[in-house]
């Protein structure tokens, strides 16, 4: 009931009013929902908040997953000796050599 104050001048006669109409489950589940949005997107902004001032090399989805689930995300760091975080490994770039290779096998001109 205290959600509904919050927003609504006079939530007996909405409750009476969805009641009558029959639509007084629909009405909580909208409230209830939108209630834990608005929850979700404050823990998130929190959560942003803690990220910039952690001063992390990951990003903010991995360092989120790694507080939240506890579980590390394997990221390469954004930069490695001058190299931006776009480069391959050097496995990477060997299966895209193979790859490439064996497409060109059967291309006949």
């Amino acid at each position: 009931m205290g959600l509904l104050y919050e927003r609504y001048a006079n939530p007996n006669e909405l409750i009476n009013r969805m009641l009558k109409t029959g639509r007084l489950c629909d009405f909580v589940k909208h409230v209830v929902k939108r209630k834990n949005e608005e929850a979700e997107k404050e823990e998130d902004n929190k959560l942003w908040l803690a990220y910039l001032s952690s001063n992390s090399s990951l990003t903010f989805a991995a360092w989120k997953n790694e507080l939240v689930n506890g579980s590390q995300v394997e990221q390469r760091p954004q930069q490695y000796n001058g190299i931006s975080n776009l480069s391959m490994s050097d496995a990477e770039v060997k299966t895209a050599y193979n790859n490439a290779k064996s497409i060109l096998k059967n291309f006949k001109l």
